[in-house]
């Protein structure tokens, strides 16, 4: 088997130490490193039981599946291998899995024990949880963890796991390094430079974002324990995306709790989801959530979230239709001074902990990803006014 490396991919080859740190910008060729090195692995140590993760899988689409199995493929190595729906085997040898952290415990992760080659996609998004109890499981002789990553914030747990850890090496690449990287790549990265040198440096050469000029301030978030305190009343925001590939925006179900004036954030879910689980997941995350004194879900009476108000009030939910009457900036910009003063309380069983601090971070920078957590911050400050005030503020909220 012959394998084409970039020259700066050496390493993960040539050095034998645990953990293996890939970081760098779009176009880098970081990702098909890593798979190719484990389709080597798997050729020459068919025994080995290989194990993929990231944060939040919800189906086997959204995992590095689809890339091992092109790159597969592109070295037509097929008879090594048989492709599965769920997992991939090596002939006569292990399996290739796929799995998301988020919904494992220190108990669950157990089942990990026997993986010797790990390799973490998308290991921006990786909570401090998600890290601390993975790194101790995988602890067979000679076991190595690779670690993918497009910087966001130097406060990400994966950056704090990269400096303190030993037996590592660290290779950062751009798509200047890829001799592989399309041209029609090339061609947009040079466009954004010229266009936006800040979006180039962070999205192209995988620097830190620059989050100076975002919008809210990572010191008006506070975490705590805060679930079981007599709150005035609770209430779910919602914020439905229009399609359910991993390129678009996430679904969001956000549950709250006020206590004198001050917003608590109780519950989420976030997932990119078909239409019918969006539904069902709704159905259930309200349920869960509808604690009295509720006052309802307000949903954003737009594309999906119009289905969804129609479907949910025919089953006798309390539904609130939210129109508003901005941009999500401008009604960022109105509830800022409240966000400033009454900070956002967090409750530590929340989930997405990493994703919501780098959605506030970098909401308003030009070099946000995605917003929708967000969306459902916006609209609790604005429904918490609304009722605390008892006048408008920034939307038109209908039955508050």
């Amino acid at each position: 088997m012959k394998i084409q490396v970039p020259k700066k991919f050496k390493p993960i080859y040539t050095e034998n130490v645990r953990y293996y740190f890939l970081s760098g910008g779009r176009g880098s060729g970081k990702s098909w490193a890593v798979a190719d090195r484990l389709i080597f692995e798997a050729i020459t140590n068919p025994q080995t039981d290989f194990l993929c993760l990231r944060e939040i899988q919800l189906s086997i689409q959204h995992s590095s599946k689809k890339l091992l199995e092109s790159r597969i493929s592109y070295y037509n190595l097929n008879h090594y291998f048989r492709i599965l729906n769920t997992h991939i085997e090596i002939k006569n040898g292990g399996d290739i899995i796929f799995k998301g952290l988020q919904n494992h415990t220190a108990d669950s992760i157990k089942s990990f024990e026997d993986f010797s080659f790990v390799w973490c996609e998308e290991s921006q998004s990786l909570s401090e949880y998600s890290l601390e109890i993975l790194t101790p499981t995988i602890r067979k002789e000679n076991s190595k963890l690779f670690f993918t990553y497009n910087p966001r914030l130097e406060s990400d747990p994966i950056i704090k796991l990269k400096d303190e850890v030993e037996s590592k090496i660290h290779i950062h690449t751009t798509y200047l390094d890829n001799p592989f990287c399309p041209e029609v790549l090339r061609k947009e990265a040079e466009t954004l430079k010229k266009k936006d040198v800040k979006k180039y440096n962070h999205i192209f050469l995988g620097h830190y974002a620059e989050t100076g000029d975002g919008i809210f301030k990572l010191d008006w978030l506070e975490f705590g324990r805060y679930k079981n305190l007599d709150f005035d009343y609770y209430f779910i925001t919602v914020d439905t995306a229009i399609k359910d590939k991993e390129i678009n925006d996430d679904t969001v179900y956000s549950a709250f709790g006020v206590l004198d004036n001050r917003l608590y954030l109780l519950d989420i879910f976030v997932g990119k989801i078909q239409a019918v689980e969006r539904e069902q997941i709704f159905y259930d995350f309200y349920n869960r959530n509808n604690k009295y004194p509720f006052r309802g879900a307000y949903i954003e009476d737009k594309a999906s979230g119009s289905e969804l108000i129609q479907r949910a009030k025919r089953k006798g939910l309390m539904i609130k239709e939210v129109s508003p009457n901005k941009s999500k900036y401008l009604r960022a910009d109105d509830i800022t001074p409240y966000f400033e003063a009454y900070k956002l309380k967090i409750d530590e069983s929340v989930k997405h902990r990493q994703e919501i601090i780098n959605q506030i971070a970098l909401f308003g920078t030009g070099l946000e990803e995605h917003d929708d957590i967000v969306d459902t911050i916006i609209y609790a400050f604005i429904v918490a006014y609304r009722i605390n005030a008892r006048r408008s503020f920034t939307a038109k909220v209908k039955g508050v």
